[in-house]
């Protein structure tokens, strides 16, 4: 038999009942798409980003909080938070 305790929460799949019993194993990351691809917005808006990840021979899965955002130019744009983005700079132009 296969058991499973959230260490965190605390919760068992012994609790769960058998319909509930369930693990699934997702392949390696072999890419990720964010969306959207392009954004233009005003200094200061801020815009959400959601990131699909792609694993060999599973499905696709939102993985839009499990991972990190940086801007390779923090003078257009800023990541403040997981899946935000605030436009920097002094005028309106595509995010970086």
């Amino acid at each position: 038999m296969l058991r499973a305790r959230d260490p965190v929460t605390g919760i068992d799949s012994e609790r769960l009942g058998p319909e509930r019993r369930e693990i699934t194993v997702l392949g390696p990351l072999t890419s990720i798409d964010l969306t959207p691809v392009t954004a233009s917005d005003t200094v200061g808006d801020e815009r959400f980003f959601t990131a699909k990840g792609h694993f060999a021979g599973s499905p696709d899965k939102n993985i839009t909080q499990d991972v990190d955002y940086a801007s390779t130019n923090t003078a257009v744009a800023q990541a403040t938070e997981r899946s935000l983005g605030r436009r920097a700079g002094s005028s309106p132009s595509a995010w970086a």
